[in-house]
């Protein structure tokens, strides 16, 4: 039965369609391998603050001040941060910081920090593309 609606929906689909998704797959799996599991030269392994700058330190030790985007997003539990450098608009770093009883990936003491942070210590130069969060 399973395979008989497998092969109705192959029919419908485009051939080129079916041609490029392992191409779309690998690209995927590359993705996610080489960013999201922090073994890519540009994934952000820790952010700090030192006085009114924010820092991103990435797997390769490279150090660099950024600054959040104003498509970033904070939450109680969650936060959703477009990191751009602080001296350009490219190469902009995308961190998902969850803290929940269930999923955590950040210390649930130095989330609160950063979220006090981002939220009331904003630096009084920041122009109005930043993120009010």
């Amino acid at each position: 039965m399973l395979a008989l609606g497998l092969t109705l929906a192959a029919d419908r689909i485009s051939p080129w369609l079916l041609a490029v998704l392992p191409l779309l797959a690998f690209a995927g799996w590359h993705t996610v391998r080489h960013r999201a599991t922090l073994n890519g030269r540009r994934a952000v392994r820790a952010i700090h603050v030192d006085r009114d700058t924010l820092w991103v330190e990435t797997t390769g030790n490279d150090t660099e001040p950024v600054r959040v985007g104003g498509n970033s997003r904070l939450f109680s539990h969650l936060a959703l941060l477009k990191l751009y450098p602080a001296d350009t608009t490219n190469n902009a770093y995308t961190v998902i910081l969850i803290d929940t009883f269930l999923i955590r990936n950040v210390d649930s003491e130095a989330f609160r920090r950063l979220r006090v942070w981002l939220r009331f210590a904003r630096s009084p130069h920041q122009d109005k593309t930043t993120s009010p969060l």
